[in-house]
């Protein structure tokens, strides 16, 4: 029996909106990726690459000619459909509406539609310890009168295609949580407690294991982080909120029972591995010999001088100093 999850949608005529959209890409610098896929990369280059969003053209018809033929196959007036496009960062819950297209500009869609560039960025691509999703839908920008089997309701996706851009510092993350006054009484923290990392010492050593990192954050503080991520405040508490986090998870393996005996090889897909990879920062290009040999090299760091990976972490943070220089040159009360 089929395990898979499938979204049930009680319309009929909608595949050839899905077409459209089952050709999709989003153009990463130099790479290309297709609907449904993600690329990795480095915290420096996810600040400062450029995406574009392209929908090619197939026997010479245009975007907006095939969203109106789609529209007519579906039942629905072509003036009613709409292109949208979110980008959305999981962590931060960030969600920006980058392009609002409605049918009558669709005709820019032809060319790519630029979704950032070092200069013009959304929130979401700020924020290198989230990563960022982009979410392209064509939607219902109108209510329409209610039929069988057709959509109706404003706002209503008709066909959409997801890309994902992860950076190497989201691969060894955590999800800030809201730290509220039940959740201190529950964890028996003091009243001004502003972050309180949570760990389950199991989880850091276990395969595959995701995000076991539970970092709680005040949730006046992350409200308003979610609120203003672009401030040199806002990037500076990330960034310190990743060094929060990576300092409980090294703190947790220092004292784990197995840290004795552990070999690099034993690491494979874990949380300690993939840190540990991250501070020797060797590149793709590295075989696996040599990512093993470092990885060894900094676990026997781990186990004799933890608080040198601690100083390591900071190190490999981009801009930290900048955002902290620019918070104290703050105006002055």
């Amino acid at each position: 029996m089929s395990t898979a999850i499938r979204t049930l949608r009680p319309f009929s005529g909608l595949d050839a909106f899905a077409a459209i959209f089952n050709q999709a890409s989003l153009t990463v610098d130099d790479d290309e990726l297709e609907s449904g896929s993600r690329i990795q990369l480095d915290p420096a280059t996810f600040l400062r690459c450029s995406a574009a969003l392209t929908f090619p053209s197939v026997e010479h018809a245009s975007f907006k000619d095939r969203v109106a033929r789609a529209a007519e196959t579906a039942g629905v007036p072509p003036h009613a459909v709409g292109l949208l496009v979110v980008a959305k960062s999981r962590r931060l819950r960030l969600a920006e509406i980058v392009h609002q297209i409605p049918f009558a500009a669709l005709d820019r869609v032809d060319s790519k539609l630029l979704i950032a560039d070092p200069a013009n960025r959304p929130d979401s691509f700020r924020t290198p310890f989230s990563g960022a999703l982009i979410e392209s839908y064509l939607t219902l920008f109108e209510h329409l009168e209610r039929a069988p089997l057709r959509p109706w309701r404003l706002g209503t996706w008709l066909a959409r295609a997801d890309f994902r851009l992860d950076t190497s510092l989201g691969s060894i993350g955590f999800t800030p949580l809201p730290l509220s006054s039940a959740v201190r009484d529950r964890l028996g923290l003091p009243p001004d407690t502003l972050r309180f990392a949570e760990i389950d010492p199991d989880d850091i050593f276990a395969p595959g294991s995701v995000e076991p990192v539970r970092l709680w954050v005040d949730e006046e503080l992350l409200s308003n982080l979610t609120l203003f991520p672009r401030t040199s405040g806002s990037l500076s508490l990330q960034r310190q909120l990743f060094v929060d986090a990576m300092t409980a998870l090294t703190l947790t393996a220092t004292r784990h029972e197995e840290i004795a005996t552990l070999e690099a090889v034993d690491l494979g897909d874990t949380l300690v591995g993939g840190l540990l990879d991250w501070i020797a920062d060797l590149g793709p290009s590295a075989s696996e010999e040599q990512h093993i040999d470092a990885r060894q090299t900094w676990l026997g760091v781990l186990r004799d001088n933890p608080v040198m990976i601690i100083a390591l972490i900071e190190n490999r943070i981009s801009k930290f100093r900048g955002d902290l220089v620019e918070t104290i040159k703050g105006t002055a009360k």
